[in-house]
């Protein structure tokens, strides 16, 4: 659902209930689609427009389609209402029956449900529903939200890490935007900007890899980068010219591009042919303070640019195929999307992790 459909059913109703079909595993493959369905109405509703979201499991071997045709249409409505509960009562009782009494699957049960409870904006309704999880799962409220809290942290300082990262980002750029409004493609050419800037200026410089081994910025970039296709073409030339030299057995930098057919390509250069930082002598001489060059970190400056990089890339597939997953209407190929959108988010979170880990001055 986008804001403008979650929009238009508001104005009809505001309850929505999902029909799930009877068979069990089909049912418990489902339970992937509802935690998205979550996030979208507590991203784009307010309290006061929030829509209720419910769920009915049919009769064992019913599904929607057979259902509607099977009873009448007030028959059809007294069964819902009579089988309807909310959306984290119905998920808790399915994972309870699928825990089949086994502690260790009850605590994953219990896991699965306090990640779904954490994208609950307001802290009454998340309270609420706490209290009747735990009742249909036989725990304590207490270390649900314990289990909630740790999420809560966790997202927060995943937030954190990318809030801080778009600050950066958004220095380069001319007007400063929200993070759900900006253009990931724009932003993943700045990154390639930033990449290609270090490689004009510094690709001669030799640095130490991570095996404390002597190498040409040149050739740790490209072994990091290796499965990137850069997207801005003028980039792409100069980071192509840098791959076809160095085959060659030949170390280039920004002034052999001085002499480059290409206008773009010597006015890119040009323009990316300075220090990221200018800083005054009167840190040192007068005030015998140092300020760390960028020279001094070059390595750490590279393989952070590649991972900001790689980072912008998977998000940019995860809204690709989120906009697919909304405009399919294939059972088997929702089931794909979402696998492969989860896939996406699990390299996303451990791209970030690692960016947090990474210190540059």
């Amino acid at each position: 659902l986008n804001q403008s459909q979650v929009k238009l059913i508001r104005r009809y109703s505001k309850n929505i209930t999902l029909l799930f079909d009877g068979d069990h595993a089909g049912t418990k493959a489902s339970l992937r689609g509802l935690d998205i369905l979550i996030e979208e109405i507590e991203g784009l509703l307010t309290r006061e427009e929030r829509l209720n979201l419910n769920a009915v499991l049919l009769p064992e071997g019913e599904d929607p389609d057979s259902f509607v045709r099977q009873y009448s249409f007030s028959d059809c409505q007294e069964i819902i209402e009579e089988k309807r509960v909310s959306w984290v009562a119905f998920k808790s009782q399915i994972l309870l029956k699928d825990s089949n009494g086994d502690p260790a699957k009850l605590a994953a049960a219990a896991k699965e449900i306090a990640k779904s409870l954490s994208k609950i904006k307001i802290a009454v309704d998340r309270e609420l529903f706490q209290k009747e999880c735990s009742i249909i799962l036989g725990i304590s409220e207490s270390s649900l939200i314990a289990e909630i809290n740790k999420n809560l942290i966790q997202e927060r300082k995943h937030k954190k890490s990318l809030d801080s990262e778009l600050a950066e980002i958004n220095q380069t750029s001319v007007q400063t935007q929200p993070f759900d409004s900006l253009d990931i493609a724009k932003i993943i050419e700045l990154q390639e900007r930033e990449s290609v800037r270090v490689l004009v200026n510094y690709g001669k410089n030799k640095i130490q890899n991570r095996a404390l081994q002597d190498e040409y910025l040149i050739d740790y970039f490209l072994n990091e980068a290796h499965e990137i296709q850069f997207t801005n073409q003028t980039y792409r030339k100069i980071v192509n010219k840098f791959k076809e030299k160095l085959s060659e057995g030949e170390i280039i930098d920004g002034e052999y591009f001085l002499g480059h057919e290409d206008e773009e390509v010597r006015r890119t250069v040009i323009d990316l042919s300075t220090e990221k930082y200018e800083l005054s002598d009167n840190w040192l001489e007068k005030y015998q303070i140092h300020v760390p060059r960028e020279t001094e970190f070059l390595r750490d400056v590279t393989y952070t640019n590649v991972l900001r990089l790689k980072f912008r890339i998977v998000q940019q597939l995860i809204q690709e195929e989120s906009k697919k997953l909304k405009e399919t209407g294939d059972e088997g190929e929702v089931d794909e999307l979402l696998d492969d959108i989860n896939e996406l988010k699990s390299v996303s979170v451990e791209i970030a992790k690692i960016l947090g880990n990474v210190l540059v001055g």
